[in-house]
């Protein structure tokens, strides 16, 4: 008979919606102290990683310590209880059944529990183990050993008895026994006297500064041998977008590991509006939090990638659904050798880049579709005229999160910076700084942003503002400059389902020596934020030139 699909496993379309869909473990550091002069123990465990599914990214570490109220240096032991041994229904075959005696309050009884059938009635707890068809009413009992049911079974023997259990665990093949006194009540261990507050800083609780002393000896050469493995080709949803110069643009993603920490990747993609190939070619070495990358590229680029980006999924929406578009685009090849560092004093990358610009032109008047073209007529934004030029430059950013109790204040703060040589010569900055605070049932986020440049600034290189990512109720690019400043206040709710949302926001851009000579743009309105942000839709309305009304409809909402 023919076999259809596997069952397990998620299908296909919600493989493809979020993906990628990856975790890496950067590095894992141990702490020993010396007890007595002659034991090393662990004293701490550390294991920073990282995971990505579909456009949200969560960095994320584990911290485990360990404190000993005695450290027997005698080497006498308490007796540890024999590993149970016998035979237990076969969890490939049938259910396996223990009922455990209790009295009304649920509190288990003295005696044995005893492995038979089902039991529903009052005064009994049915523990079930494994899984699989059974082979009828009458089948036979096969042998094999179960740690689950001898666990369970041994869990119920000393607590019958007793409020603290042991448990047993073997490792190295059998050849080490460790036991773990436990008490019945599971409830006692998360109101433990030696458990710190829920919300105490990491720092008061572990040596961060000698955690990240060891991971910075994770040197390049400390990495496995040299390996290549089969390249794996991906398509997924962060490889589509949308947008007024490509129309419908699809990628395809190819990525091998070739062992040592080395990866090489590979990203082509074709726009249907503009029939222009991009693509990218990279080769990476990761050491733990470190990342050093070499890539050559031909790319479409967006003017101002501190303002969320306009190449993204997330943009891509808006764009097709009702022809807005707020993004400025330019072209570039050319390559650049940056590189990656985290930590907990933030996340640090920059980049050597040799390459050149030039127009990226306009494709909405001859094949770029959105639903709002055909239903209406309405056509997009036209793009900027880039200038051309040939550039020798570096940039980088710096990013850092301060508070880690989400009941008291979260500041989050990124600088970035760019300077270049050729054509023109120029040099611009930015820093942004976001305080939330949860204020009783109610929750507050403020922004506030600026930067400025110096020397020949080209079109592609300056700030636009005004649109949904800056100042909503806008147009986008209403004003544009070589500075500018931002600020926006936000207050919701606490809810994470459903949050309703305020927010007012100004900001102006134009040369600093006009920086008092024109009116900022303000703007104001309500917004819905779905699932702590991940949707939302926004009502706004403009307050100064160019009022009037605006909707939108985005994902990843700030607040």
């Amino acid at each position: 008979a023919a076999q259809g699909p596997p069952a397990d496993g998620p299908p296909a379309w919600v493989k493809f919606a979020f993906r990628p869909a990856k975790a890496a473990l950067d590095a894992i550091t141990v702490e020993y102290g010396l007890y007595q002069g002659r034991f090393w123990l662990p004293r701490s465990h550390s294991a920073t990683a990282n995971a990505q599914i579909g456009f949200l990214r969560v960095p994320f570490t584990f911290n485990e310590k360990f404190t000993y109220d005695e450290v027997n240096g005698n080497f006498t032991l308490p007796m540890m209880p024999p590993v149970l041994r016998g035979a237990a229904l076969d969890s490939l075959q049938r259910d396996t059944v223990v009922s455990v005696p209790t009295d009304s309050a649920g509190v288990v009884k003295a005696g044995a529990p005893t492995a038979g059938g089902r039991s529903g009635s009052r005064g009994r707890v049915a523990v079930s183990v494994g899984v699989g068809p059974g082979t009828g009413a009458g089948a036979p009992k096969a042998p094999v050993k179960d740690s689950t049911v001898h666990m369970t079974v041994a869990k119920a023997r000393q607590c019958a008895t007793d409020s603290m259990w042991t448990r047993v665990e073997t490792r190295y093949q059998g050849a080490l026994r460790v036991a773990y006194r436990e008490p019945c009540d599971e409830r006692k261990l998360a109101t433990s006297a030696a458990l710190p507050p829920a919300m105490a800083a990491t720092e008061t609780l572990f040596d961060e500064g000698s955690a990240a002393s060891l991971r910075s000896m994770l040197g390049m050469s400390l990495q496995s041998g040299f390996a290549p493995q089969w390249p794996k080709l991906r398509t997924g949803i962060d490889l589509i977008r949308y947008n007024r110069i490509e129309g419908l643009s699809l990628g395809l993603g190819a990525t091998q590991a070739l062992g040592a920490g080395f990866t090489v990747s590979a990203v082509g993609r074709l726009g249907f509006a503009d029939l222009h190939a991009n693509g990218e070619l990279s080769l990476a070495r990761s050491a733990g939090p470190r990342t050093v990358t070499a890539t050559v590229y031909h790319r479409l680029n967006a003017a101002n990638p501190e303002w969320a980006g306009a190449l993204s999924f997330g943009a891509s929406l808006p764009a097709l659904l009702y022809g807005r578009d707020e993004g400025f685009y330019y072209r570039s090849y050319g390559v650049e050798l940056g590189e990656e560092r985290t930590g907990t004093k933030g996340a640090v990358s920059y980049k050597l880049f040799v390459e050149r610009q030039w127009t990226a032109g306009d494709s909405s008047v001859a094949r770029t579709f959105s639903f709002a073209r055909a239903l209406s007529g309405r056509q997009f934004q036209r793009n900027i005229l880039s200038e051309p030029l040939a550039i020798t430059g570096v940039a980088g950013s710096w990013s850092r999160v301060f508070g880690e109790n989400p009941e008291r204040s979260r500041l989050t703060l990124v600088t970035r910076g760019e300077a270049g040589t050729g054509t023109y010569a120029y040099a611009r900055g930015s820093a942004d700084a976001t305080i939330a605070r949860p204020l009783g049932p109610i929750a507050v986020a403020l922004t506030a942003s600026g930067g400025t440049s110096t020397g020949r600034i080209p079109a592609q290189r300056r700030w636009y503002l005004g649109g949904l990512r800056t100042v909503r109720g806008q147009v986008a690019g209403l004003q544009d400059g070589t500075a500018y400043w931002l600020t926006r206040l936000e207050v919701g709710t606490r809810s994470r389902a459903l949050r309703p949302v305020l927010f007012y926001d100004a900001g102006w851009a134009g040369r600093r020596e006009a920086f008092a000579g024109t009116a900022p743009l303000r703007g104001a309105g309500v917004g819905l934020s779905v699932l702590d942000g991940l949707f939302r839709i926004d009502v706004a309305r403009g307050l100064s030139t160019g009022a009037r009304w605006r909707t939108d409809l985005y994902f990843t909402a700030p607040l």
